[in-house]
């Protein structure tokens, strides 16, 4: 009686189906991106509750993950497996590491740019500045040249007037 038991548990667990890892599919639609670019899609439910896009192109013969393209397979539920397995989510935990690492790398250099025409900007109202000083300064001197020649009439004005000689 027992080995009639683990005989029929036995055949139970090879007759269950293959595609644990898939709780259901949805049906096909078909979807078109551009002229050329034409596909069958459906969703898969793994069984951790997550949607996987799946998709087939209208004149191809492989089901193929719309996120991870080399994960593919000629028979639809067998792609559906291998796009809910753990190495698709790896590949798929990957693929966001390096998307994250990409968008920070890109606003690095980005931030980077700011700084960079911050530092210019900076470096250019400096450089008026000083140019603006350079002016004040010529300013002043020449203020000073017609102050000092201005001094230097009176006084010849003045050693005239002493002589007795007046201008005309």
């Amino acid at each position: 009686m027992k080995n009639v038991f683990l005989g029929s548990l036995m055949l139970a667990c090879l007759s269950a189906p293959a595609y644990a890892q898939v709780k259901s599919l949805s049906g096909e639609d078909f979807v078109q991106y551009g002229n050329e670019d034409a596909y069958w899609v459906f969703t898969a439910v793994c069984s951790d509750d997550s949607e996987r896009k799946i998709q087939r192109k209208t004149d191809g013969t492989d089901w193929c993950g719309t996120d991870l393209t080399d994960f593919c397979d000629a028979d639809k539920k067998a792609a559906a497996e291998l796009i809910c397995g753990s190495r698709y989510s790896e590949g798929l935990a990957l693929q966001r590491e390096a998307s994250r690492a990409e968008q920070a790398r890109q606003q690095a250099e980005q931030e980077r740019r700011t700084q960079a025409a911050a530092a210019a900007s900076n470096a250019e109202r400096i450089a008026i500045e000083e140019e603006l000083i350079s002016i004040e300064q010529e300013q002043i001197q020449l203020r000073r040249q017609e102050l000092e020649l201005q001094r230097r009439a009176n006084k010849i004005e003045a050693t005239l007037n002493d002589l007795g000689i007046s201008r005309q």
